[in-house]
Formats: structure tokens, sequence, C-alpha cells
């Protein structure tokens, strides 16, 4: 049995190292704090680690949702389980517990890290999303402004040019705002027009 959790502890530690590298955290900070926790079950007489998971609670619940400094607190509880394995702290019982919590804090990271990518595709896809509709009104406004150039334009007699020179002078009010530069808009959809008739 000892032989299985050592396996599994190293298993863990591995996953351990990966994630501290990549956040780029200093493993000499996390085994320090780590250290630091150990204190705890060296003064404790919870032998049996009833309280073990109040303490676990206390130390994720006072960091914020999804900040650095709860990514630590949970690789510094992961490592700190995996260090009272490797030291032999108390008996093969108390390893499977630490064994089982090193797991379950690397797996609430894992979770952590993974809703904060599905949050950051979900945001740039709203993005997307918004800015596509944003050019269909853009674009409306424009398209009906070439319909309308087009129409008047049947009729007239001249060059390309002339002629929306004349239409952007007598443009409707409803267009005003479309284009900086309707006299261009105009000129390009006349001139489209016609090679699509010829």
């Amino acid at each position: 049995m000892k032989d299985e959790i050592n396996e599994q502890a190293e298993r863990l530690t591995n996953k351990l190292k990966y994630w501290v590298d990549t956040f780029a955290v200093p493993m000499a900070d996390i085994d320090s704090d780590a250290a630091k926790f150990r204190d705890y079950f060296e003064n404790t007489e919870d032998q049996n680690l009833e309280e073990w998971t109040d303490f676990v609670e206390s130390q994720v619940s006072a960091r914020t949702p999804g900040s650095a400094e709860l990514i630590c607190t949970h690789l510094t509880l992961a490592a700190m389980c995996l260090r009272c394995i490797r030291e032999n702290i108390w008996s093969a019982k108390s390893d499977f517990v630490f064994l089982i919590s090193a797991a379950e804090q690397l797996s609430m990271l894992e979770g952590l890290v993974g809703s904060s990518v599905f949050e950051r595709e979900a945001r740039s896809l709203k993005l997307s999303e918004g800015g596509k509709k944003g050019a269909q009104v853009k674009h409306q406004g424009i398209s009906k402004l070439k319909q309308w150039a087009v129409s008047e334009a049947q009729g007239a007699r001249g060059a390309d040019k002339e002629i929306s020179r004349q239409l952007a002078l007598r443009i409707p009010s409803d267009f005003d705002a479309v284009s900086k530069d309707p006299e261009r808009v105009i000129y390009d959809a006349i001139r489209a027009a016609r090679k699509s008739k010829s």
C-alpha cells in the first residue's frame, strides 16, 4: 500500500511541478509556504485529520476567486500534502488523506484554469458576434445609399463621375451620416452597376 501511495505521490508531484512551471511560481516559495503549513500538523492534536478539511477551506476561502494568490494557495496546499507523505509525518492512513487532498487541490487548480479559458473564449466569441452585428448595421445604410444611387442614375446622362457629383448634392437626409464620402460610394455603385450590365 505504501508503494502505491508513493507512486501516486510521485505522479502528483510531477503534476505540481508542471503547474508551478506554467505559472512561473518559484518552487522555493511554494516549499517555504508548505513548510509553514507543516507546522500546523506538527503542533496539532488532530491526529485523525478531522480539522484538516476546515483548515484547507479556511485557506482557500480567504483568497479572491481566480486570483494569483488562490492559485498559489492550491499549489502550496498540494505541495504541503505531498511533503507530509514524503517525510512520513504520520501513518499510512494519513498519507492516504494527504494524497487525496493533494489530488483535490491540483484538480481545483485545473478547474480554475479551465473555467478562465472558457470565460475568455466566450467573451471573445461574444465580442466577435457583436462586431459582426455592428458591421451589418453600419453597412446597411451604405447598401441603401447604393441602391438609391443606382436607381437615380439609370435615366441620367453623362460620365459616371459627373452623375455621382450631382447625386451627392441631392442625397436624401436619411443618408446624411451613412458615409464620410458619399460621392465616392455613389460613384462606385454606379460603376459596378454599369459593369454588371455589360
